[in-house]
């Protein structure tokens, strides 16, 4: 698998040559836009100035700055004073359990060079042993970004997070309070969470929506008509208690099972 990053982590004076892989894959349905007619419909890249459209080849990057186009070149951006362009320096050990999941973002395995593989091991057992994450920044994909590193298995992952100032607070999306349930139904609440815990398994989950749309492009190519009517939604209750106890019956009878 092809790195996405090359460089080396620090803790104190320990270097750890690594390069960084992307843990996960987009495997979404995707579209093309097409004309009435039935043809694509396509993208140009247009000058503004001489009317006209030109190559990727005479294409450069700008920043605007209050109307004012500043070009910026890759030797501008590949020469700025950060370390972390090459280097994830840490700088912090942090309980794992503060880490709050709404800043979590892409992931990155961790690969270690071969000369590095000791204090890889290392870092790797002492998080774990700790149940504590690493902090440091990383430059990548022309930002740099707060990472966090932790112990999975056998290996290290890198964990990009979201900066403060990019998550909303919570305090703006407070529901109304509303009436408070009553004790019963928090028993029975408590009963049905029960009835339908379980070990994680990820594998028995599936992605119903991508499958309905490879389905209908099947239908499409063989020219038949859908194989299926879209299920029902489900409507809200009114008699809540009543809810609980049928859901209760259905969870300990195995009539719902994990799809989605």
């Amino acid at each position: 698998m092809v790195a996405v990053w090359t460089g080396a982590i620090t803790f104190g004076l320990v270097t750890i040559g690594c390069t960084l892989h992307r843990a996960t894959r987009d495997r979404s349905v995707s579209f093309h836009q097409i004309h009435q007619c039935g043809g694509r419909i396509r993208y140009r890249k247009f000058c503004e100035r001489e009317s006209r459209e030109v190559p990727s080849a005479e294409i450069s990057s700008a920043y605007d700055y209050a109307g004012r186009l500043v070009p910026m070149t890759d030797d501008d951006l590949d020469n700025l004073p950060l370390t972390s362009a090459r280097q994830l320096e840490i700088q912090q050990f942090v309980p794992i359990k503060d880490i709050d999941p709404v800043a979590v973002g892409r992931a990155y395995y961790v690969h270690p060079e071969p000369v590095a593989e000791r204090a890889y091991t290392l870092l790797r057992d002492v998080l774990a042993e700790t149940d504590r994450a690493a902090l440091g920044t990383l430059t990548l994909r022309g930002r740099e970004r707060l990472t966090l590193l932790r112990q999975e298995g056998s290996l290290l992952v890198a964990h990009l997070l979201y900066w403060p100032d990019e998550i909303n607070p919570a305090s703006d999306h407070v529901p109304p309070a509303g009436a408070a349930p009553h004790p019963n139904e928090r028993q029975m609440a408590r009963t049905l969470v029960e009835a339908m815990s379980g070990d994680l398994h990820p594998e028995q989950w599936r992605d119903r929506y991508r499958e309905a749309v490879e389905a209908r492009i099947a239908d499409k190519l063989a020219g038949r008509p859908p194989e299926a009517e879209a299920e029902a939604v489900a409507e809200p209750v009114s008699d809540l208690e009543a809810a609980l106890r049928k859901s209760i019956n259905e969870a300990r009878t195995g009539r719902k099972r994990p799809t989605s």
